[in-house]
């Protein structure tokens, strides 16, 4: 997780994929590491395929670690990401689910009061 995050930030794109993809050979897949794969491909705007791994994210939500657990990775991240891929996709009604998922968890977010009001417009249309 951390070695994507550093080859990302250095640029070095080319790596981040084979770098969280390599964890599946160390323990089952974890929501940091999905979401990450889910980024990736949102950078690379193949909303479709981050759609895909931000969802299993969601599903991976309430799995044990013995590891360091970024809490927002299991809940709010994966389905505020999934709201803005299907955004993207124009799904505005499975938009409009996963964002009042991610509101179970943050119901506060700033982000999740601007979608309700983006996601109103579209659904209106």
């Amino acid at each position: 997780f951390n070695l994507a995050l550093c080859h990302n930030a250095l640029g070095d794109t080319s790596r981040v994929l084979a770098s969280l993809i390599r964890s599946f050979a160390y323990d089952a897949p974890r929501p940091e590491i999905c979401a990450e794969i889910g980024y990736y491909h949102k950078q690379t705007r193949d909303f479709k395929k981050a759609l895909q791994w931000f969802g299993l994210a969601t599903k991976l939500a309430d799995t044990e670690s013995m590891g360091f657990v970024l809490w927002d990775y299991r809940g709010y991240i994966p389905n505020i990401e999934c709201c803005v891929c299907c955004v993207e996709l124009g799904e505005y009604e499975n938009a409009h689910e996963y964002n009042e998922c991610a509101a179970e968890f943050k119901p506060d977010s700033p982000a999740i009061e601007f979608n309700r009001k983006v996601l109103a417009k579209k659904l209106a249309e």
